[in-house]
């Protein structure tokens, strides 16, 4: 009789605690919990935010809203969402909590969350915003507040990483701000660098910033790139593949699966006479120069800009020996053929200009973003 009342009771609590997991799942799934009631977005203190790139880490602006009740003891979860459409077709998450119910951007999240809705540079636009409660990971009985919507004129704001050599491998030294040579970064693949040219016999590593030993790249086997994230991070072995030869070869790097490989080149072609840029872009032509340092060529093969460049928005071609025209296809990096399109520059700012005449790798590199 003791082992059948015991028995009874084990089914009961059984049944107790599924009633319980029962009540907070998904509405799919057999809950009896409502959704949330009284979800409400404020609207914001201003309706127009012009965003300031120098100042990038300022709060721009706070969203508040009322706590979600779906009438059960939990944490209910949020996402503020943005879109272009007040439909919220492709809505952009800009932030996920828990338990909590206001959220303050700083002028950078803001612009990067402009970015993501499609809304370019420059330009005034209207952003709409609600947020989207919910229980559990699978985002049951999900329930979204009233839209409220602003107009922001976001920045430009420049995607991507561009990476320098530095050793004396190349013409910097062991300089990290010594004209240090950049790397071309595939218009296909950001996370792809290349650079065919002359290497000395000795030893080289990568920087992220001219001036900066962090973030660097090293080398942690055959092959294979050690990242340095910071200064107080291990200094990596430095990479040694030139060390025995000089000569050309085309250095390639992926710095999301952190390898690389070398491969010896041809630099015999004769190089070009002359290289300028010209275009809507920029005032008068800017001649280009031969790389090197201390006013020496190093290679006659990369052209670099001798100083910083004004471009605005606009077009530019290279011309080369004088009369041949070169264009691409792509802004910031990209491979130009002669008799190419004109080169998109989509903001203006000062630019590093590099070009690459044995494989047509072109670089532009803004300066102030």
């Amino acid at each position: 009789m003791k082992k059948q009342s015991i028995n009874i009771l084990g089914v009961l609590m059984i049944l107790f605690a599924f009633a319980g997991i029962v009540s907070c799942e998904d509405p799919q799934d057999g809950t009896v919990a409502n959704e949330a009631s009284n979800l409400v977005l404020s609207e914001l203190d201003i309706t127009e935010i012009e965003l300031d790139q120098t100042n990038t880490g300022n709060p721009v602006a706070t969203f508040i809203w009322t706590e979600a009740d779906f009438g059960v003891q939990t944490a209910e979860n949020y996402k503020l969402e943005f879109s272009s459409t007040e439909n919220f077709e492709n809505p952009v998450v800009v932030a996920n909590l828990t338990g909590i119910t206001n959220i303050t951007l700083t002028t950078t999240e803001l612009n990067t969350a402009a970015g993501s809705v499609g809304f370019p540079p420059f330009e005034w636009n209207t952003i709409y915003a609600r947020v989207v409660t919910f229980l559990g990971q699978q985002e049951g009985l999900a329930s979204a507040s009233n839209t409220i919507s602003f107009d922001v004129y976001p920045y430009f704001n420049y995607p991507f990483t561009d990476l320098y050599f530095v050793g004396p491998a190349c013409a910097s030294g062991w300089n990290n701000n010594n004209n240090n040579p950049a790397l071309f970064r595939s218009a296909d693949n950001p996370d792809v660098f290349s650079y065919t040219g002359l290497f000395n016999a000795d030893q080289l590593k990568i920087l992220e910033t001219k001036g900066a030993w962090a973030p660097q790249y090293g080398e942690s086997g055959q092959g294979q790139l050690a990242y340095r994230p910071t200064e107080d991070d291990p200094d990596p072995a430095p990479i040694d593949d030139f060390a025995s030869t000089s000569g050309y070869f085309t250095f390639t790097a992926n710095v999301r699966t952190l390898e690389f490989s070398v491969a010896a080149a041809d630099g015999s072609a004769a190089p070009l006479s002359s290289l300028s840029i010209s275009g809507s872009a920029v005032d008068s032509p800017v001649e280009l120069v031969q790389y090197g340092v201390s006013g020496g060529v190093f290679d006659p093969h990369i052209w670099q800009s001798s100083e910083p460049v004004s471009l605005s928005a606009g077009e530019i071609t290279f011309t080369a020996n004088g009369s041949q025209s070169w264009g691409g296809d792509t802004s910031f990096s990209g491979v130009a053929t002669e008799g190419g399109n004109p080169i998109e520059i989509l903001v203006g700012d000062e630019y590093e200009v590099w070009f690459n005449d044995l494989t047509g790798e072109y670089m532009f590199i803004p300066l102030n973003f």
